[in-house]
């Protein structure tokens, strides 16, 4: 069976014209804190994939390097709670499950977490949000993409917003970057991961801007004191491999992302399908409801024909609950919760995976009616 993969926005495959220099990083096998030569070699690779991200996201920014996102956005969230004790943190309640499940724990040690709610159009409510600040909020956490809906959060205005209050704010940016360049703003956190990228699993970078003294791992001296323990160089350079290679090509991705976004949406003009992403969206994410189906039953059902999609985020879907990004633009619409699905592109994506998606999607509405 051929297989169909369409469930980027989860993990995507290392980009193949990567995959030499990524395979060859593998033979820089000296330990990084290590003064001979093989050491140095090592070190060399992650400064120079730590230099290219400076450079990418702003000088000012000093990268960090994670296992992964999760481990970065708790480091933040859990970090700032600890420095600044009694305080109140802002999250937004169409969070990544890791941003949510951090601050519901925080919530139980004591911390004030307040969520910041969304309008119907996805997109976090900037007046509620000026209405939560109080003289002890000590972060503001909103993402600059939604992983379930691909919409873009108004940045811009959060950080306006929360400058006029002096209060930091992270962003989870795994859905935006290598996509599209990264807006100049004055956020203080981002987090970005490299397997959403094309990049090898197991490397995650935490953009800092007002630099977190408090370590996260204890051990060595490791990023700059913050994880301690020998860094993963293999999918760091491949990180910033990927990186490179995406930014080099983003017209073209972007263009090819924009295609199949209005085809899938072409060819399931249907009554039964309410998109959950606008237009205005970033293009490689798709999430719809297939009104009268259940999500995860579709998902299952396309699976046995060859096909990965997605009812939600991938560290969500496991606890068959349902959305809490779709539930949040729309609370009083249960059918619309239950049958959302999220489609999402890569690079290697075609039409003709597109057309083939979309076939067994009216032949399950067929079979319905």
């Amino acid at each position: 069976m051929t297989r169909i993969y369409l469930d980027h926005s989860s993990a995507t495959p290392i980009i193949s014209a990567i995959l030499p220099k990524v395979t060859r990083a593998l033979q820089v096998y000296g330990n990084p804190s290590s003064m001979h030569s093989l050491g140095q070699d090592s070190k060399e690779t992650i400064e120079s994939v730590r230099h290219h991200i400076q450079h990418h996201v702003g000088g000012d920014c000093t990268g960090v390097f994670f296992s992964s996102a999760t481990e970065a956005n708790n480091y933040v969230l859990r970090t700032v709670a600890r420095q600044s004790g009694a305080c109140r943190i802002l999250v937004s309640a169409i969070e990544h499950a890791c941003v949510r499940a951090t601050a519901a724990a925080l919530a139980d040690d004591g911390v004030d977490v307040q969520i910041i709610p969304v309008l119907p159009t996805g997109v976090v409510d900037i007046e509620a949000l000026s209405q939560l600040i109080t003289p002890n909020t000590a972060l503001i956490s909103v993402m600059m993409t939604n992983n379930e809906t691909g919409i873009n959060q108004p940045l811009d205005a959060v950080i306006n917003v929360a400058k006029q209050h002096n209060v930091p704010v992270h962003t989870d940016a795994v859905q935006w970057v290598g996509k599209q360049p990264i807006p100049d703003l004055d956020y203080n956190y981002l987090v970005f991961s490299g397997h959403k990228l094309g990049a090898p699993k197991g490397c995650a970078v935490l953009c800092m801007r007002q630099v977190l003294l408090t370590p996260w791992i204890t051990g060595g001296h490791q990023e700059h004191g913050v994880r301690a323990g020998t860094e993963n160089v293999w999918a760091i350079a491949g990180l910033g491999y990927a990186l490179t290679h995406l930014v080099s090509q983003q017209d073209l991705i972007s263009a090819h992302y924009q295609t199949l976004n209005a085809q899938l949406r072409d060819q399931l003009n249907s009554g039964q399908i309410i998109w959950n992403t606008p237009e205005s969206a970033m293009p490689h994410i798709l999430n719809f409801s297939l009104l009268g189906h259940d999500a995860h039953t579709v998902v299952m059902a396309m699976d046995l024909q060859g096909i990965a999609i997605a009812a939600g985020s991938a560290c969500s879907t496991g606890s068959m609950q349902l959305s809490p990004v779709i539930s949040a633009m729309f609370p009083n619409n249960l059918e619309r919760i239950q049958s959302a699905i999220r489609v999402s592109f890569g690079p290697c994506t075609t039409a003709d995976d597109i057309t083939a998606f979309a076939t067994a999607i009216r032949q399950m509405m067929q079979v319905r009616n």
